[in-house]
């Protein structure tokens, strides 16, 4: 039929939309204000009824992911620029390799973000997911369901956490359009989930640990000290000063001869417990670079350390703590234990994020707050005021002779 045979209107149904095209100053005109949510009235910029039954299609898209119907649209012959979830892995893994003068994350980290995206590889793997164009809030929800079975909450917010980086990092360096990002909170714990032991129960390990020079004195500085376990791993004899009194938790990232780091890319310096002292002293004797080896004399390990903590303390310590949460102590733990100490000795929050390289406050203001047995006695010293004052008690004890005698001159 001839654009001349054509009526002055027509009604076409696209997929989202209902639209009424009719010509108006001589340019036909696409009208969806009829519709439920309404579309608007838009130009189809033509007088040709062919090409106005196009364009009325992809206006319908475009209306649909305006109003919100729809997050993303993409025609069909846009398929060779999607990005696929492994180009995409690809090319974050080739950023975060850039060396640290770059600007690039430490090594540890580094291994972390890796097994992260190695758990979301498996579930992509697992689902029709090929494209970083079908990554939504829906997804992320489903992915983070699957995780629930597996892992615990904080490697939860980790792994949740780095998809999420990665899918910013896409969108703003332009390897995906910004009409990819979408809302999603990931909700952090409020707390630790190290369990940090008591004062008894710190006592008591050490007391086990003592026939076993090498974790014992592991052990002692890393309670009394707030060092992470992989500082203490590091320290050489040259990190010791015991004319100051002082541990140099060293930094040297832009020192080509080291590969020596600390978390928060800061050096700094940990006054020594007069305990600290002790074994510093004591081990500055042997003839070795490092000051704490592992139990063969080599380079102290996190799971060598593990392992015979629960060997020679935790498992056989069992039913005089029975509760489960004993078991899960790790070196981390005591790190936890200190700066609760701090707490408990009215150490100030700056001074014991300085001790232990904190960068932020949040972890110091927790065991400030969860400090109960400061909390118990401050309480204890505020006045009792269900008690009678002394004041009343005094003229409560007066003599009966001398209460008579008011009475009497009252009646008078």
């Amino acid at each position: 039929m001839s654009d001349k045979d054509k009526r002055h209107n027509e009604e076409i149904h696209c997929r989202y939309f209902r639209w009424l095209v009719y010509l108006r100053n001589g340019v036909l005109t696409a009208d969806g204000r009829g519709n439920p949510v309404n579309a608007g009235r838009r130009s189809l910029r033509t007088r040709k009824w062919d090409v106005a039954r196009k364009r009325i299609h992809k206006l319908d898209e475009k209306m649909a992911e305006k109003l919100g119907l729809i997050r993303f649209s993409r025609r069909e012959e846009d398929v060779d620029f999607r990005l696929n979830i492994k180009k995409g892995i690809e090319i974050y893994l080739e950023f975060i390799e850039r060396p640290r003068i770059a600007g690039g994350i430490a090594d540890s980290t580094r291994k972390r973000y890796k097994r992260a995206i190695n758990s979301f590889i498996d579930y992509v793997d697992a689902n029709p997911i090929q494209y970083w164009e079908q990554i939504d809030s829906p997804f992320m929800a489903s992915f983070i369901k699957s995780l629930s079975t597996q892992y615990k909450p904080s490697s939860i917010v980790t792994i949740a956490t780095t998809v999420r980086t990665l899918h910013r990092y896409l969108i703003t360096h332009k390897y995906l359009d910004d009409r990819c990002s979408f809302p999603f909170t990931i909700a952090r714990p409020k707390e630790s989930t190290k369990y940090c032991p008591g004062e008894e129960e710190l006592r008591t390990i050490l007391a086990c640990l003592k026939g076993c020079d090498w974790i014992f004195d592991a052990t002692t500085v890393l309670s009394h000290s707030g060092l992470r376990f992989g500082e203490l791993a590091q320290l050489t004899r040259f990190d010791a000063d015991l004319k100051e009194s002082l541990i140099y938790v060293r930094d040297e990232t832009f020192n080509s001869n080291s590969s020596r780091t600390t978390k928060s890319g800061r050096s700094r310096t940990v006054p020594m417990h007069p305990a600290v002292r002790v074994i510093i002293e004591r081990r500055l004797l042997l003839d070795q670079d490092l000051l704490f080896v592992g139990p063969m004399g080599g380079k102290l390990r996190s799971d060598t350390y593990g392992r015979h903590l629960r060997k020679l303390a935790l498992d056989p310590l069992s039913k005089k703590f029975p509760h489960p949460k004993f078991q899960t102590i790790t070196a981390h733990s005591f790190r936890h234990f200190f700066a609760s100490m701090c707490a408990a000795n009215k150490v100030s929050e700056q001074t014991t994020m300085d001790w232990m390289g904190h960068r932020t406050s949040n972890m110091a203001k927790y065991y400030y707050r969860s400090n109960h047995k400061a909390a118990v006695k401050m309480i204890q010293q505020f006045e009792d005021f269900t008690e009678a004052s002394p004041a009343d008690d005094a003229s409560n004890s007066k003599p009966d002779s001398e209460t008579s005698n008011e009475d009497t001159e009252q009646n008078k």
